[in-house]
């Protein structure tokens, strides 16, 4: 069922958590802040600035919090500021712009951070620890990306087998890169029945041959092919990035990029469930007096 999105075309049914609000709706309620955030290494308002400066430089730090001698959070130092006398000379202070709440989710913290390179966590009000991006390269948020990199590849493939079926697709396929589909193909569906020829072309390739329907890209608000090519050569690039277990998986998009990749493969995904399941029930209504009666086992 795999290949139809676990969308039965007998019954139009869809499993549960099969859509993309379930893997988004336990990051966006489940996964928060909190989980990923890490401790304030902070300097002391009485420490010597050329000391700071040389401390922030060594753990390659732009900014950092002040603390007082009771350990309170009293404000904030830059780097790049610290020259000669004390760090309370130097100290600005926290905006509350600069801050969020230990519960914000991690959806939200990827568009929160689109400006930002870090933000302060607060915990009732209280400044408890720092966030940045180099914290998204951490598992949970992988496991999100990957999800929902894994989930526009299976929609893609989806959308290729309803605008191209019976392998129609294949003319749109280098030869020499098909051969080798085929040969992929010959070699695991021994091991799996459910696998078609499709699962076994490139990801680049699903671009070729989707980019060549008008509808397709009308329907997913892809203005022109240039720009459909261009988010699937980010998509393709987040993916070999989480794939091959690279320690950065934002180091090769400028981070405007990543952030808006992420937010279209959402938008996009929401409107391809919608789509896929009334193409599913629409085909399941010749079927519908051989209906079996679904009931829920306690």
């Amino acid at each position: 069922m795999g290949a139809q999105l676990w969308m039965s075309p007998l019954t139009g049914y869809r499993r549960n958590g099969t859509r993309f609000e379930s893997i988004d709706s336990i990051f966006l309620e489940k996964i928060s802040v909190d989980l990923i955030c890490e401790p304030i290494l902070c300097c002391k308002d009485s420490d010597d600035a050329s000391d700071a400066h040389y401390a922030l430089t060594q753990r390659d730090f732009d900014i950092t919090a002040v603390v007082s001698e009771n350990g309170e959070i009293i404000g904030q130092v830059e780097r790049e500021k610290l020259k000669q006398g004390k760090v309370y000379n130097y100290i600005s202070g926290i905006e509350k712009t600069s801050c969020i709440d230990e519960k914000t989710s991690l959806v939200e913290l990827i568009e929160i951070l689109k400006d930002d390179f870090f933000k302060y966590v607060t915990s009732d009000g209280e400044i408890v620890a720092i966030i940045t991006r180099a914290d998204l390269n951490k598992p949970l948020p992988r496991t999100y990306f990957f999800g929902i990199i894994s989930l526009i590849e299976m929609h893609l493939n989806f959308w290729i087998t309803y605008y191209f079926p019976n392998n129609q697709w294949g003319k749109y396929v280098n030869s020499e890169r098909m051969e080798g589909a085929k040969t992929i193909f010959e070699a695991r569906k021994g091991l799996n029945d459910s696998i078609s020829l499709l699962d076994c072309i490139q990801f680049c390739d699903k671009k070729s041959i989707l980019r060549n329907n008008s509808e397709f890209l009308s329907i997913f608000e892809f203005s022109s092919k240039s720009k459909f090519d261009r988010y699937m050569k980010f998509i393709e690039k987040i993916r070999n990035e989480i794939a091959h277990s690279q320690n950065s998986i934002i180091s090769g998009l400028e981070w405007k990029d990543f952030v808006h990749t992420l937010s279209f493969s959402r938008t996009l995904l929401t409107l391809s469930d919608v789509k896929v399941e009334e193409d599913c029930r629409k085909k399941a209504e010749q079927f519908k007096d051989d209906m079996l009666v679904s009931i829920r086992v306690s």
